[in-house]
């Protein structure tokens, strides 16, 4: 959103339409990010949010300048035939794997991770925890050094940047997918975890209570420090039922929302509106 300038002069000098959309955790943006926020909401044709509650806050926050007419929400969307659940997902009875995969960066809380690995270790000495992080970005190093200085390298494993096969495969892998962050929108990470239908332990934050809590919850959320996801993790594997049925809802779930044909036909839909009122 901060190009929301230049790609208005484009689309003037050009006459074609321009969508605008958010991404960024509200609660997260910088204060360039809020003033080109406010910009595009005077800017563009259309604003396309990603859920509606994204869409409560943004109002909030926009006061007068909030103009609901040009609002949208439409869901990202990832390709459910790509990610999709294995054949049959086998484990090693005394192995366990968990993955996060996001940008190392000072919103995702990969470092939360890694010290949950010697809690679960305290806890539980009898079970091989493994962890795998898959991205990259500014705190990369940063999380290696913890997982050096806790001696945990031999249990925290660093993929790097992984493409979409390659991604799916590895969801494939996981025991149970973990995602720790200060806030999300809607984390296109954790809705291949779904796709997946591998069963999520997640923050208990905004962007992600939305999106996994529920009367028939999609995932379980924790409090967002070692200790909290160590618990959660420990008794979801415990429990092997919980675990498949968290996968099969939200694998229905993905599929029935959030895959990418629904996102390209909602917005087709948006473009030939806009079409239409020019």
């Amino acid at each position: 959103i901060n190009a929301i300038v230049p790609c208005r002069w484009h689309a003037w000098r050009r006459s074609v339409p321009l969508i605008a959309v958010e991404h960024a955790a509200g609660a997260l943006k910088s204060r360039s990010e809020k003033m080109a926020s406010r910009l595009c909401m005077a800017l563009a044709d259309r604003i396309v949010l990603l859920t509606p509650e994204y869409e409560r806050q943004l109002a909030a926050s926009h006061g007068g300048l909030y103009r609901p007419r040009k609002v949208r929400i439409i869901a990202n969307g990832i390709d459910v035939a790509v990610f999709a659940p294995p054949a049959k997902r086998v484990a090693a009875p005394a192995e366990v794997r968990l993955g996060m995969a996001a940008r190392f960066s000072f919103s995702k809380r990969q470092n939360v991770l890694v010290r949950m690995m010697g809690d679960l270790r305290a806890r539980h000495p009898e079970v091989n925890w493994r962890l795998s992080l898959a991205g990259d970005g500014q705190e990369l190093r940063r999380v290696q050094s913890l997982a050096s200085e806790l001696g945990l390298e031999d249990q925290v494993e660093f993929t790097g940047l992984l493409d979409e096969a390659v991604l799916a495969e590895w969801m494939r892998g996981l025991d149970i997918y973990v995602h720790a962050s200060d806030g999300e929108t809607l984390s296109t990470a954790l809705l291949q975890a779904m796709a997946s239908a591998c069963p999520i332990v997640a923050s208990d934050v905004s962007g992600i209570r939305n999106l996994l809590a529920g009367a028939a919850p999609l995932g379980e959320l924790a409090a967002n420090d070692p200790a909290g996801f160590a618990e959660k993790v420990a008794d979801l594997w415990s429990d092997a039922d919980r675990r498949r049925a968290l996968g099969v809802r939200a694998r229905a779930a993905c599929v029935a929302t959030y895959g990418n044909d629904t996102m390209l036909a909602c917005y087709l839909d948006l473009i030939d509106e806009i079409i239409r009122e020019r």
